[in-house]
């Protein structure tokens, strides 16, 4: 097991102790497109009222394409993701752990997810733009126009 595993699931061990975001082997296998589906008619018109958390901690493993875009979160999904971890009571500040996103695409379908910082290196060292990786995500909400899913580790090497 390499560190950055290690370093990940100590994290996410700590964040969502008790959870099933903890184990590998907890994650459903899925597809972008499914896990994407989850909020459809959750989130729907523009106010900021019509957000929505997710009231379970679903773990999903899906295979996508990285397009090999980075941003930073805007500040809009940064005050979701706090209010998130103040409905959690999470002693974690999970807007400094997750401030940046990655493009994902899986057939159809386009999806920024924001994804753990410390993996942000390794996904660039790893991976190249238009490569397949299977993803390890956690879905948490959404807000008006979108998903929030949070990417807590990746397999670009194919082997999980």
């Amino acid at each position: 097991m390499t560190l950055r595993v290690l370093v990940a699931l100590q994290l996410l061990a700590a964040l969502f102790a008790g959870s099933a975001w903890a184990a590998f082997e907890d994650y459903k296998p899925s597809t972008l497109a499914q896990v994407a589906a989850i909020g459809e008619n959750q989130c729907t018109g523009n106010a900021p009222e019509s957000a929505d958390f997710a009231t379970s901690r679903e773990a999903y493993k899906i295979v996508a394409t990285w397009t090999g875009k980075i941003r930073p979160a805007d500040a809009t999904l940064k005050g979701f993701l706090g209010m998130y971890a103040r409905v959690l009571s999470s002693q974690h500040d999970l807007v400094a752990m997750f401030s940046s996103e990655i493009e994902i695409v899986a057939g159809a379908k386009m999806q920024w997810m924001l994804v753990q910082d410390v993996l942000v290196p390794h996904l660039q060292s790893e991976s190249t733009q238009g490569r397949r990786i299977q993803l390890f995500v956690g879905y948490i909400g959404c807000m008006p126009g979108r998903n929030v899913i949070l990417i807590n580790e990746f397999d670009a090497s194919g082997n999980r």
